[in-house]
């Protein structure tokens, strides 16, 4: 089913960009077709009780925030699968079996999609502009967009051409950013 086809059974409870957003980023992270149903009712309820006030979010669109909810709770749905998975390749090994025998998450698929997405993003980064690595790297190191920005010597407008290359950069090589 592709995220077109999902219905909205939400009403005006939540608004239907925001289930968009919710299907895109989980098809991006990986997830498959038929987990998007449990993950889109997941994340709605956290969702419906975030209430955006531009007063308080130091400048952040309502999108922006919500990206940034969305992707910390995919990320951990995908920890607790790997968790999951690693627990269950732990059994299998004490009881004999193959990690064949079964069609669940294999911990070595996953080992090597991270080290390939590990070694796409240092490729990328080794072919950034010494400024754009820099500030990409102050990003992955948590720092704030206004940190960064103070760190650069940038102002906020500079900043924010800058993130869209780098939004760019990755989406072309198939990275969310």
């Amino acid at each position: 089913m592709k995220n077109s086809e999902m219905r909205n059974d939400y009403g005006d409870l939540i608004e239907a960009w925001k289930l968009d957003m919710i299907m895109n980023r989980a098809s991006r992270m990986g997830f498959r077709s038929h987990e998007l149903e449990d993950i889109q009712q997941e994340l709605v309820l956290e969702l419906v009780t975030f209430n955006y006030d531009p007063e308080n979010e130091a400048g952040a669109s309502e999108a922006t925030i919500l990206t940034a909810i969305i992707d910390n709770r995919l990320i951990s749905i995908l920890r607790k699968k790997l968790g999951e998975a690693v627990g269950r390749q732990e059994y299998l090994r004490r009881f004999g079996a193959e990690a064949g025998d079964s069609p669940w998450l294999d911990v070595d698929v996953v080992e090597d999609r991270q080290q390939g997405l590990r070694l796409d993003i240092e490729q990328i980064l080794a072919g950034l502009p010494p400024l754009e690595r820099k500030a990409c790297l102050a990003f992955a190191g948590g720092k704030t967009a206004h940190a960064v920005a103070e760190e650069l010597g940038l102002p906020w407008s500079q900043l924010a051409k800058l993130v869209g290359r780098l939004r760019k950069v990755f989406t072309d090589a198939g990275i969310a950013a």
